[in-house]
């Protein structure tokens, strides 16, 4: 499971990564360093970057807007995925697309007392 989510997770930034350098190349100083950062943050949605007009410059080019876009709905649901993954394997919950085998996951231990945001 674990290798799962670090396989697409990896293999999401790294698509990213390459789509964002493509478009920086000629634009940016150290474009490799630039698309890198700027493919994990979005993945991460963290909505920041190393520039000083943050991505502005790049509001009408459709490759990188359509790279940071892509990269953030793939990092949400990959969020929410694994979350839902984890809870289950402590849980001990079975698969949900096999019927009658799945019952939501109980929290684990070490997730009791937290906040559905947190």
């Amino acid at each position: 499971m674990i290798r799962l989510v670090l396989t697409f997770t990896v293999g999401c930034e790294a698509l990213g990564a390459l789509g964002l350098w493509l478009a920086f190349r000629g634009e940016l100083e150290r474009p490799a360093w630039q698309a890198v950062f700027h493919a994990v943050a979005a993945f991460a949605n963290a909505g920041f970057s190393l520039l000083p007009d943050n991505l502005s410059r790049f509001r009408g080019d459709l490759a990188v807007n359509a790279a940071v876009m892509i990269l953030i709905v793939l990092g949400g649901l990959a969020s929410w995925r694994s979350r839902t993954c984890c809870v289950r394997a402590c849980a001990g919950g079975g698969s949900p697309s096999t019927p009658g085998s799945w019952s939501p996951p109980r929290p684990c231990s070490s997730w009791a007392g937290r906040s559905a945001s947190g």
